[in-house]
């Protein structure tokens, strides 16, 4: 598989996620990865359906996909998408924003993750998936609708009867 699209980097990640949990892995890279994950799921989303009309909204849309905030990333897609994750989602997700910087470098934000912390860190992880696979299905049955309504009124426009 290659990996071309934040959905791919997000699924490749979310597998070893799931692997290295399974076997017990506890440490700090491992809050860091989940974060880092939850944000490329949700960077897919703005990348692929974000469509800025102007300079400003371009401008805002890259400081988006450069962001490490959590929080940041569900209000661009809140507001720019018109899409929200579930209020689930968006707890496990605000429990576990930070953690990309406080769990790799020392100073008076850092913490060490326990493995009670490690399964809050993947189950953010498995609902942000849900969550984006969710909007995805969305988006493509949005998609269709609008492609069949359009094709529709096509036909009727050009009907000959």
């Amino acid at each position: 598989m290659a990996l071309e699209s934040y959905l791919d980097f997000a699924e490749n990640d979310y597998k070893f996620i799931k692997d290295a949990y399974d076997r017990g892995a506890v440490g700090n890279a491992m809050g860091a990865l989940c974060q880092n994950t939850c944000e490329k799921y949700m960077k897919h989303l703005i990348q692929e359906f974000c469509e800025p009309e102007n300079h400003m909204e371009a401008s805002k849309k890259e400081t988006a996909l450069k962001s490490h905030n959590l929080l940041r990333l569900m209000n661009f897609i809140k507001e720019n998408l018109q899409m929200e994750f579930s209020e689930e989602a968006q707890t496990a997700m605000r429990e576990i924003d930070g953690y990309y910087f406080s769990t790799r470098y020392p100073g008076d934000n850092s913490v060490e993750l326990s493995i009670k912390d490690i399964t809050r860190c993947v189950n953010a992880v498995s609902f942000c998936r849900q969550g984006v696979f969710e909007l995805l299905a969305y988006i493509q049955t949005r998609e269709q609708t609008e492609s069949a309504e359009t094709s529709q009124e096509s036909n009727e426009r050009y009907s000959l009867t």
